[in-house]
């Protein structure tokens, strides 16, 4: 009897191609920030909870970033 030669199968392992990825440009706000701001639906945090339809000052009981972050994405809208 022969014996016959068996090949295994090799896996390369690793990255393939390290590839470069820009930094974030972060935008800077653009005009004034809003004075009060109205939920348009229920949001929670671990500090506060904020219902739909409310009202609230903005740097009083809301951050000045996270109100404009809210009613950029439709969270919240402007009342002043």
């Amino acid at each position: 009897m022969a014996k016959t030669k068996t090949t295994k199968a090799k896996t390369k392992v690793g990255i393939k191609n390290a590839q470069k990825v820009e930094p974030v440009k972060v935008k800077k706000p653009v005009g004034q920030p809003p004075k009060q701001i109205k939920m348009r639906m229920n949001l929670a945090s671990a500090h506060a909870a904020y219902s739909k339809g409310d009202i609230y000052d903005v740097p009083k009981d809301i951050p000045v970033n996270t109100a404009r972050s809210w009613v950029a994405c439709g969270a919240a809208e402007k009342v002043s």
